[in-house]
């Protein structure tokens, strides 16, 4: 899920490649993309401030581009290991310059693009397996957070890719496959956990210390 400048929430159904668009009550204005665009179980998209869709084709090996109406824009990358290439990529986000930050779960990176496709670099991330692969979230302070579902982890990453914290717990609880991760316009962090069934709410702190759980866990 992500959520467009328009405030809308957008939900992407990996088996038929729809993204349902749904207003603050919940409910479906509309949807987008779909067999059309040919993706193979894309597990992750982002919404950029011009309302352009970028999702993550995991099966298809490619960022692809998508308009407002669903329309196919454009498209980067291609199957491989090499810069500039993906292996299941399952997730991506947009820094404020435009770089394109890419989870790749088989290839077992995170690889930074420019807007033509350029490799700008990769750093290692922990293995995981694409149907419950990699996500990202921007931290309050432009660190990447990055879940890591085969650790039970989330990660913060500067931008150079240095690791600057690793937290297994929320409070009390230890998590085990944390999946999903979102983090809202007030710097709240939220972690789904889908081998527990439970969302973690933590408190973000303003330098790239702690985070702290807020409301424990949602069943």
């Amino acid at each position: 899920m992500t959520v467009d400048p328009q405030g809308r929430l957008l939900v992407l159904d990996s088996l038929q490649g729809w993204i349902y668009r749904l207003d603050q009550e919940g409910n479906v204005l509309d949807r987008i993309a779909g067999p059309d665009v040919q993706t193979f179980h894309p597990r992750g998209m982002t919404a950029l401030p011009d309302g352009t869709v970028v999702v993550a084709d995991t099966g298809g090996a490619r960022l692809v581009f998508l308009d407002a109406t669903g329309n196919t824009v454009g498209d980067l990358g291609t199957l491989g290991n090499a810069p500039g290439q993906f292996h299941e990529p399952t997730d991506v986000a947009m820094d404020e310059a435009g770089t394109y930050y890419v989870a790749e779960a088989y290839n077992q990176r995170l690889q930074c693009i420019d807007r033509r496709g350029g490799s700008l670099g990769t750093w290692n991330i922990p293995s995981s397996i694409a149907y419950d692969g990699p996500h990202l979230a921007w931290a309050p302070d432009n660190s990447l957070l990055v879940t890591a579902p085969g650790e039970g982890a989330v990660l913060r990453y500067a931008a150079d890719g240095r690791l600057l914290n690793r937290w297994t717990q929320a409070g009390a609880t230890i998590m085990q496959q944390p999946v999903g991760i979102y983090v809202d316009a007030v710097g709240t962090l939220y972690v789904t956990d889908t081998a527990t069934h439970q969302v973690h709410v933590f408190e973000m702190a303003q330098t790239p210390g702690e985070a702290s759980t807020q409301e424990g866990e949602v069943d």
